[in-house]
């Protein structure tokens, strides 16, 4: 998957996959920062890059039991809705299954784990997303290990 599908306030999206501030594994983790006081903003990692269901794409994950990463904010008490599957049926390519989550974040990295149980997996085409909105000054927040486990 790729981190091709920015929406929302794209301009105010910062993006670093080479952070080096405390990653909670290995040496690097993702930064991103949200430049404005307002709007929102979100990244949506696709299969093939840009596809938003007007191509064929996405990876068959059947099997995967599990969606894990690792995230921690700036400042605590951060809202942001992450997931996997935003194409519906409404596309002629979609997702062939979606789970959407709302987290506050902490200060401190915290691994979270989201269950596939009992989801289709055989098509996903957007692997991993995540969207928020600024309330009234800039965010910042990190991510690190983002993978589909058995």
């Amino acid at each position: 998957f790729i981190a091709s599908g920015w929406i929302g306030d794209t301009s105010d999206i910062h993006y670093n996959p080479h952070c080096t501030q405390k990653p909670p594994t290995g040496k690097q983790c993702l930064r991103i920062h949200f430049s404005s006081g307002s709007g929102w903003g979100g990244i949506v990692w696709q299969n093939p890059a840009n596809n938003w269901g007007n191509m064929k794409g996405g990876l068959n994950l059947t099997g995967a039991k599990r969606l894990v990463f690792w995230a921690r904010a700036k400042q605590a008490g951060l809202a942001v809705t992450f997931g996997y599957g935003l194409l519906g049926k409404n596309k002629i390519w979609h997702d062939s299954s979606t789970v959407t989550r709302h987290i506050t974040l902490t200060t401190k990295w915290r691994k979270y784990t989201i269950s596939l149980k009992g989801k289709n997996m055989s098509r996903i085409i957007t692997g991993f997303y995540w969207s928020a909105a600024a309330t009234g000054s800039p965010f910042t927040f990190y991510l690190d290990g983002i993978e589909y486990k058995k």
